[in-house]
Order: structure tokens, then sequence, then C-alpha cells
């Protein structure tokens, strides 16, 4: 027992010498007063006494100079599993600092505290921060986060709390936030994201008594069109073969929404059955309810509600609404069966249409709980290398959205949407007076729009009739209006190929059909032939001509 009892505090003052060899015998002895769990459980209340008696006096002095020595090397796994946390379990306030008071940034080889996001919220300065983002600004929740993960950034690289930041004057700030943007971009960070914690973090103090002009920082310099990530956008033919191979009807489903409804990440993610905006005028506008209507095209709409689940789902509370349109609107619809059927029938309203599949989530709560950005992320870039792209490791979600983009911008002219359904469907605010006088609420009619649009080969094939029409000397426009008012309704791309297969057949048979021959005319037939389209041909004597007609058999 007592050479157990000896390895184990061997252990312990190799894990002190290593960490703490900086620190005096004192401040050892005070560190194993309130020791971690770990600590605790190998060495009794007698135990860590006796060391600190031997510390007190110095007989352990040889020993820590020989045991620092030998974890110069690399440690062992037995002795890592012993390494202490450096956390301060000696808190007196809510919103004091973590940070245990030996550790100053002047120690290298010292242990450093890491602030995670949510470990900010306590302090009453970051407080103040977070409520000005709530009352003055936009309430975002991203904004939130990505404010609460800038500043823990720069409260880690000074090793310092937020509340001990705001006790330096506006000098010493500007020089540390350049040294921690400096670090970000050595890092790799690209400047655009640099220059969003930069506001971030100046907000924090200009919400806390600094004056805005007193932290002077300048701004990074963002090249036009530049990236620091690689970026490949399928084409809609490559978009359409991704989804063919993605594996599931749940991932088909996905990449068919990003494809041909130009879903951003958070939103696709955010999607339930049957929950609609607070408008009364869409509330009504469910999946579930467009589903069991049995219409071609399926209204999705985005509204603000959607930020409870997905933070980021409803980008800066644009509301607007798009249309999943046919191979979509089937692939959801089997999703929704499949629900069903492993339900046995019931699907709630408040269920996440594309759930996660993390098993440490329980089952029965697994449906309710959103897909995570990751997750969204494998799913496409898994389809995009099983449908053979060479460059699917730089294929995106966004990617798709950017597809969906050109998808629109690439219809033949007769089907192609207005540069304001265009904006709109994307979910982009229009420019000057355009949104306030943008009408949104003639579902029906947008409804049509969508239902029109080509998706693919058909986009080929309607290009390749048009260009036969012209040939043939057949109005396309005509054409599919005389089909549309003999059937009384908008004709489908099926049946838009029939009537105009019909109409080739009917000219390239009356062009067959017709014979040329010449004929001999006097002077007066020859007036009167050339007034009803015959062709002059010659001239046998002064009195008889030769001319070329047309006849029909």
């Amino acid at each position: 027992m007592t050479e157990a009892r000896n390895t184990q505090r061997d252990q312990i003052l190799q894990y002190l010498a290593k960490c703490k060899g900086h620190a005096t015998a004192k401040e050892i002895a005070e560190a194993l007063v309130l020791p971690e769990p770990s600590v605790r459980r190998v060495l009794s209340v007698s135990a860590r006494q006796g060391i600190c008696e031997r510390l007190s006096t110095g007989q352990y002095a040889p020993r820590l100079r020989v045991v620092a020595e030998s974890t110069a090397q690399q440690p062992k796994a037995s002795e890592q599993a012993l390494v202490l946390r450096n956390h301060s379990c000696g808190k007196q306030r809510f919103n004091e600092t973590p940070v245990s008071p030996n550790i100053t940034p002047s120690s290298p080889d010292g242990p450093r505290h890491r602030f995670r996001p949510r470990d900010l919220v306590p302090f009453h300065t970051v407080q103040e921060s977070l409520d000005y983002l709530a009352t003055q600004r936009s309430n975002s929740e991203g904004t939130r986060e990505q404010f609460l993960y800038s500043l823990a950034s720069l409260c880690n690289h000074a090793q310092q709390s937020p509340d001990a930041l705001i006790d330096h004057d506006a000098s010493s700030v500007t020089s540390m936030i350049r040294r921690w943007s400096r670090h970000l971009k050595t890092g790799g960070a690209g400047s655009r994201t640099i220059n969003t914690r930069l506001y971030l973090v100046r907000l924090f103090f200009t919400t806390n008594g600094f004056a805005k002009e007193s932290i002077k920082l300048e701004r990074y310099y963002v090249a036009s069109r530049s990236r620091i990530r690689q970026e490949y956008i399928p084409s809609i033919e490559e978009a359409l073969r991704m989804a063919d191979c993605s594996g599931s009807l749940r991932n088909r489903s996905i990449i068919l929404l990003l494809t041909l409804a130009g879903l951003r990440n958070s939103t696709a993610r955010a999607l339930c059955w049957g929950t609609g905006p607070k408008d009364p005028n869409f509330a009504s506008y469910t999946i579930k309810n467009e589903i069991e209507s049995g219409k071609g095209s399926i209204i999705i709409m985005v509204f603000e509600e959607m930020k409870l689940i997905v933070t980021d789902a409803c980008k800066n509370r644009i509301w607007y609404y798009v249309f999943a349109v046919r191979q979509a609107a089937d692939s959801l619809r089997l999703v929704f069966q499949e629900r069903q059927r492993a339900q046995e029938g019931v699907v709630e309203d408040n269920e996440v249409i594309f759930c996660t599949t993390n098993r440490r989530i329980a089952a029965q709560k697994r449906r309710f709980a959103p897909m995570s950005a990751r997750e969204l992320q494998i799913v496409v870039k898994q389809a995009a290398r099983l449908a053979g792209l060479n460059d699917w490791k730089y294929v995106t979600p966004h990617s798709l959205r950017k597809t969906f983009r050109s998808f629109l911008k690439n219809q033949p002219q007769e089907t192609r949407l207005p540069l304001d359904d265009e904006e709109f469907f994307m979910g982009h605010l229009l420019g000057g007076s355009r949104d306030a006088y943008f009408d949104a609420t003639k579902i029906r009619e947008m409804r049509t729009k969508a239902d029109r649009l080509v998706i693919g080969a058909d986009h080929d094939s309607s290009c390749a009739m048009h260009d036969i029409c012209d040939i043939l000397g057949i109005d396309y426009v005509l054409a599919k209006e005389e089909l549309k008012q003999e059937l009384g309704r908008d004709p489908s791309q099926t049946e838009q190929k029939d009537f105009l297969r019909k109409k080739f057949q009917e000219k390239v048979q009356a062009k067959l059909a017709a014979r040329k021959m010449q004929k001999i005319v006097n002077k007066e037939e020859l007036e009167k032939h050339l007034a009803n389209g015959a062709v002059y041909v010659g001239k046998v004597d002064d009195q008889t001509y030769i001319i070329e007609i047309e006849e029909t058999e």
C-alpha cells in the first residue's frame, strides 16, 4: 500500500513539476489544498496534508528537480490520464473570471485558460453589449453567436476576461486588437472574416464606455472576387445526377430542394411539415397541406419563426416563398409517405423534415432535432463524389444555391421569370422602391410561373423545338397559345411536344407534296401568273414565255 501511494504521489509531483515548475512551493501547496476530483481520487486528505508539510519544509525540492528533468520527454498515457485541468473552482461572484490567479501571459510554459463563447454570458460587460444587440439592433441569434465567438477569441489571445479588457486605455485596446487581428490573419482567416470580427469586438468596447473614435482600427483590404476556399458550381445536369446518386430518399430530397428551390443550408434544415408563418394570408400554406392537396408544385414558406429551430434560417428576417417544382415536389412527397409508414400514419406539425441522425439524441426526440450544418455538407459532398464530379470536394450547399440561380437565368425566353420574381424566389430584397410595390400575395400566379419552368433535358428539347419551328416557318409562341386555348389551361411540357410534333409533320408533308412545273404562256397570261406567285424563267419569242409554278397534288 505504501509503495502504491508513493507511486501516486510521484505522478502528482511529476504533473506539478511539469505544469507549475515556475511556481513556488507555497503555490504548489495551495494548489493541493483544493485539488481536482482526479487528484482527490488518488490522494487522501492526510496524504495531501503530508505533501504540503514536506513542500513547506523543502523536503521535496530535490525530488521536484529530478522529476522536472525526467518530464522533458513525452509523458506516457497513464501519466496523461492524471493531468489536471486548469480551472479555478473558487469563484466568489457569478460573473467573476474563472482564470486561475497564478497564470500570467508572461508565462509561456504555464497552462492557458480557454474561454468558450457561452462562458462570457455571465459577465456584466458582455451583457451590456448583448442588450444593445437585442434592443437597438436586429436581435439576431446569428449575430449574437458571432459576437460571443469573436470576443472569446480575443479573450483567449489576450488571456484576460472581458471585465479586465475594459480596464485598459484606448491605445492599449487598439494595440491589443491589432495584434489579435494579425494573429487571425497568419492563422489563415480571410479578410472579410477578420473585418467582421473587428466590427463585433469594437462594438463590445463602444457599448462599455469607449468612444468610437478612440479605437482606430483599419479594415483589411478585400480584393474583388477573392476567395480562400475553392468552390465548384455544378451545372443543372450534374446536380440532378447528384440527386440520383445521393443514396436515400432523404438525401435525394435535400439535393433537389437545394438545386431547384435555392434554399440556404440553414433554411433547409429548419423546414417542418406543418408549421407556417403567423400572417393569416399565408398561415395555411404548409408543406403538409400542400402535399395532401395533391398540387403539382409545393410552396415552401421561409419566415422569421424558423429561427427558433435554426438561428440563421431566415437571413436578415426577410420572409419569402419559393416553389419546389415537379421533381423536388415528388421527392418530398415520397419522404412524407416514408415518414408516415414509419410512424403509423402520424406526422406531427413541428417535426423537422430533415432531422438529425445523431445517435446521441434519443430516437423519440431525434425527429424534432434538425440536422447540423456539417451533416448537410457531408450529404452534398458525398452525392457529388458518387456522381463522379472531379471537383466534388469543392461542392457545398451554397454552390447548389448558385446552380438554382443559373437555372432561373438560363430559362427559354417564353418561360423565363421577370427579374423581380427571380430576386424574390432567391430571398433577396428588391432594390429601391421595387420591394415596396412588389405583390407577393398572388400565389396562384406565381405558382403558374414556377410550373412553366423547364428542367435539364426539357430545357434542351424546348430550345431544339424552338429552332425547328424557326426553320419550318412556324410561330412557336402562337402554336403554344393555340394549344392553351384548345385545352383551356396551361399545357404541360409533354403536351407541348406532342402538339408541335403534329405541326412539324403537317408542315413537312405539305413541303413534300409541293411540285414545281414549267409552263409556256402568252403575254396576256404572263401577268396573271406572275401576280399569283409564278416565277419567270425565260422567253421563247415575242409572244410566248416560260414560267415556273407550284402545283399541289
